[in-house]
């Protein structure tokens, strides 16, 4: 795993979208069945970012690299 950025809620939410998830308020919800679970709320906490460990969670959660959730892999 390389060095990952801080990130965001915004931008999270915005690569979640760009995967096929839906925000719904602040939580963003898989539409596809190859997903572990139905969703994944990323937390939108007024001057907090997200950190990269918890951007590492997010990829994992959706059974993705956190390189492939960046788009860089």
């Amino acid at each position: 795993m390389g060095t990952l950025p801080v990130l965001k809620p915004r931008e999270v939410a915005g690569l979640l979208e760009d995967l096929g998830f839906v925000e719904v308020t602040t939580r963003v919800t898989s539409t596809g069945p190859a997903r572990r679970w139905s969703g994944n709320t990323v937390p939108f906490h007024l001057g907090q970012d997200i950190s990269p460990t918890l951007l590492h969670e997010t990829a994992r959660d959706i059974w993705l690299a956190a390189e492939q959730l960046l788009g860089r892999a």
